[in-house]
């Protein structure tokens, strides 16, 4: 069935940023907007799906530095689960970022 979405429904359909959205749209890489009003816009449904179902499939595990990325999160939270969920980590950046000097910062 044939429906106009709006910003708001394109952004949760697609899971793109409103601006994201805008600069695909500019450089003719997302389906343009329609005028339905001087003050409204929106997009034809079955335009959004189309370009959502040709959107390249993305294989994490074709990629050896993804694959690192993720052995090193699996071993933070097994040693966080090993701490009681208290990270190491948390405890080695003392008086970094916005914690005051002397402070720890909590992750």
């Amino acid at each position: 069935m044939l429906r106009i979405l709006r910003r708001k429904e394109v952004v949760e359909i697609t899971g793109i940023g409103a601006s994201r959205l805008h600069e695909l749209e500019l450089r003719g890489e997302f389906p343009a907007r329609r005028q339905l009003s001087a003050r409204a816009v929106g997009w034809l449904s079955t335009e959004v799906e189309a370009w959502i179902k040709s959107r390249e499939a993305v294989v994490a595990y074709d990629n050896p530095a993804h694959l690192a990325q993720l052995a090193r999160a699996q071993a933070r939270r097994r040693e966080n689960a090993r701490n009681g969920g208290t990270s190491a980590r948390s405890h080695s950046r003392e008086g970094e970022g916005c914690a005051a000097p002397g402070r720890v910062r909590r992750w």
